[in-house]
């Protein structure tokens, strides 16, 4: 395992992604949240609560970020966030 990708993932990683966080209901048992990033769909992780889900899907982020820098994946960056962004007033 290369160190600079490590290092290249874990740069990837600490950029400021939305995570969306779900609950699902539909088992049997408690809920679970399930969380993701949209600019990489392959990572979800999920949890018995949203912060667990979220914390679980930091933890899988750098690997799935290293995977896809060692495959020659090119790895999407942070969408702009809706709060960033210049909105039209209506009135």
């Amino acid at each position: 395992m290369r160190l600079d990708i490590i290092k290249q993932a874990e740069e990837i990683a600490a950029m400021d992604f939305q995570v969306q966080v779900d609950r699902e209901d539909d088992h049997e048992g408690p809920p679970i949240y399930v969380a993701h990033i949209a600019e990489i769909p392959e990572c979800v992780a999920q949890g018995a609560s949203p912060e667990q889900a979220q914390a679980e899907l930091r933890d899988i982020l750098v690997d799935v970020i290293r995977y896809m820098l060692e495959s020659d994946i090119d790895v999407p960056r942070p969408r702009a966030r809706a709060d960033s962004v210049a909105t039209a007033q209506t009135g």
